[in-house]
């Protein structure tokens, strides 16, 4: 027998913030009290397979967590750590994540329980519903990587020729780093996943709203890093329109003013010999240097750029949330359809600015340090 999937939430009084994840159709429970949990989960393992989420702070939480491992039904449990917890937890379906790489192992886990099930399904001869959970699987594939985040970030990875597995990989090395390099402020490392979709059967070319969106994520996100890989081509449509609008200017030499490019898995020769024709892109690869996470972990321009994104980071999210929502007001079709299909606008809390449909990124850039100043004075 199959059971229907719940994911099951554990935090903590001290948290106040809620997962972000993008699950449509997936029950989603919350609980303040590790007990409470603990008996949901207990008396609802005849119907549930469960996916848990855990708060757990401190070392004596270890009891809870070996009380619901053992339990049926229970898929995976993902407690959030932070990168500097020296927290060591013991079990196969047990999983320590960084918080931002929560909703995508959630996901990845929702992902798995239907593919499971449809196998399963198959093997019984169940063809319809085994059709249904295949279906779902799909579905949730497409949305692992849809995580509704509005938040501007630090650094942003894209990936370029590579795989999900060594972005994941490499953002999480990302940020230990960064969280190594910034003792007093907690930076927030994203992927271009948290702000758009990677539905890769459209072509991000062809979308209306392209350049607002390339525009608004750039802007919220100084510190962009481009990641190589060994695949043969760019699977993600989004990933080489980011890439292509960057700023061709040779002169520049700071992180936040001009993309990096890095690699984490070590690339072939093959690969750095013709990564220009592999990336089939108008932007010139002349100049450009492959670096390794060491080299930026050695570089002293690196934390000073981090600062700098830290200092703008409110007035980044004010300002490219307003003129996001501007060019979508000004456009013909409902600026509440444009929110829906892209998880992106909130409404602006700082009242009104003057809308320029030919500003500048110098101009936005601009307005970002002076609205950073006043929330800084």
């Amino acid at each position: 027998m199959l059971f229907d999937l719940q994911i099951a939430e554990y935090r903590s009084s001290t948290n106040t913030q809620s997962t972000a994840i993008c699950l449509p159709g997936i029950d989603h429970q919350t609980f303040s009290n590790i007990n409470e949990l603990k008996n949901h989960v207990i008396t609802r393992s005849n119907s549930y397979t469960f996916i848990l989420l855990l708060d757990l702070n401190d070392q004596n939480s270890h009891v809870d967590l070996e009380d619901l491992r053992i339990q049926r039904h229970i898929l995976a449990i993902f407690i959030c750590i932070n990168p500097r917890s020296n927290l060591i937890f013991h079990g196969d379906n047990v999983y320590p994540v960084v918080k931002e790489l929560m909703a995508y192992k959630i996901k990845s886990s929702v992902v798995q329980f239907f593919e499971d099930g449809y196998n399963k399904l198959l093997a019984l001869n169940q063809v319809a519903p085994a059709f249904m959970f295949k279906e779902k699987a799909k579905f949730f594939k497409q949305q692992r990587f849809i995580n509704g985040k509005i938040n501007a970030c630090h650094v942003l990875i894209i990936p370029l020729n590579t795989n999900d597995e060594n972005l994941f990989d490499f953002q999480e090395r990302l940020i230990h780093l960064c969280y190594d390099l910034c003792g007093d402020y907690e930076p927030r490392i994203c992927t271009i996943y948290d702000y758009l979709s990677s539905n890769t059967s459209s072509n991000f070319y062809e979308n209306p709203y392209a350049d607002i969106l390339c525009n608004y994520v750039k802007n919220l996100s100084p510190i962009r890093v481009y990641l190589i890989g060994n695949e043969t081509f760019i699977p993600n449509s989004v990933s080489k329109y980011f890439f292509e609008n960057e700023s061709n200017d040779d002169t520049a030499d700071e992180y936040g003013t001009k993309p990096t490019f890095i690699e984490n898995e070590p690339i072939s020769e093959f690969i750095r010999q013709n990564l220009a024709n592999i990336l089939n892109s108008t932007r010139s690869l002349t100049n450009e240097i492959i670096q390794r996470l060491n080299e930026i972990a050695n570089d002293i321009r690196f934390p000073a750029a981090l600062e700098r994104a830290n200092v703008t980071i409110q007035g980044r999210e004010m300002v490219a949330d307003i003129q996001l929502q501007q060019q979508a007001i000004a456009r013909s079709e409902s600026p509440i359809e444009f929110s829906a299909s892209f998880h992106l606008i909130t409404q602006a809390q700082y009242g009104t600015m003057e809308c320029n449909d030919n500003v500048s990124d110098g101009d936005i850039n601009n307005a970002i340090q002076s609205e950073s100043r006043r929330f800084l004075s």
